[in-house]
């Protein structure tokens, strides 16, 4: 659970230097093991902190890869442009 903490922080470093991949690698990993985790039944307990923590860095490394698209689009870098395309 903690790794995903690790993730977001290291997003947020990738971010600094517009590396998109490495933040979409990141908050895809950290989706996947939220989605993973929300099969199981957390009670109260320090476990369900954890299990909380993840959802906030998952949050996190979507904020990173929200303001790199208003930022990049902003800037006029058409690295972003082309993947928001394309995805749509």
């Amino acid at each position: 659970m903690s790794f995903t903490h690790s993730l977001a922080r290291y997003s947020q470093g990738r971010a600094l230097v517009r590396d998109v991949d490495s933040c979409k690698i990141a908050s895809g990993l950290c989706a996947s093991m939220l989605e993973e985790m929300m099969k199981f039944d957390f009670k109260n307990g320090q476990l369900r902190r954890k299990y909380d923590g993840v959802k906030y860095a998952v949050k996190k490394c979507e904020n990173i890869l929200y303001e790199l698209s208003i930022t990049m689009r902003a800037s006029g870098d058409s690295e972003m442009k082309d993947d928001e395309a394309a995805s749509r």
